[in-house]
Order: structure tokens, then sequence, then C-alpha cells
């Protein structure tokens, strides 16, 4: 359907270690429709006091350190 998207990672889990680099990549994300895909990345919530933040929020890959807060 117009609008899907199969996202490779989605079903991925991710462990990371505070401080340590955490990287997502969406680069083998196709649409079934051939329709190019855009991205938005976002830390949807995090600890009291964290200050960790995306490298970016557009593109196929984001990364980020997580912190204890």
């Amino acid at each position: 359907a117009s609008g899907d998207v199969r996202m490779a990672a989605a079903a991925q889990v991710v462990s990371a270690t505070v401080g340590g680099l955490v990287r997502l990549d969406a680069s083998g994300s196709t649409d079934p429709d051939g329709d190019s895909i855009t991205y938005q990345w976002t830390i949807q919530s995090r600890p009291a006091g964290s200050a960790a933040t995306l490298s970016a929020s557009a593109g196929t890959v984001v990364e980020f350190r997580p912190d204890g807060g």
C-alpha cells in the first residue's frame, strides 16, 4: 500500500553501555512502491538529567551516546 515502509532495523534489539556510541542505520529500508524515503529521528524519552542528543535529526544514519542522566 502507498505510504508503507519496510525498515530493515525495526525488529533489531539495541543494547548500549552508558557513554558508548549507538549507531542506528536505516539504509536497508525500502518502500514497496519505490517511492523515496525521508527520515526523522527523535529521542522519545530519556532519564531525568540526561543530555543525550542525536548526531542528526534526518538521514539514514544517526548516532548518540547514552548517558546516565
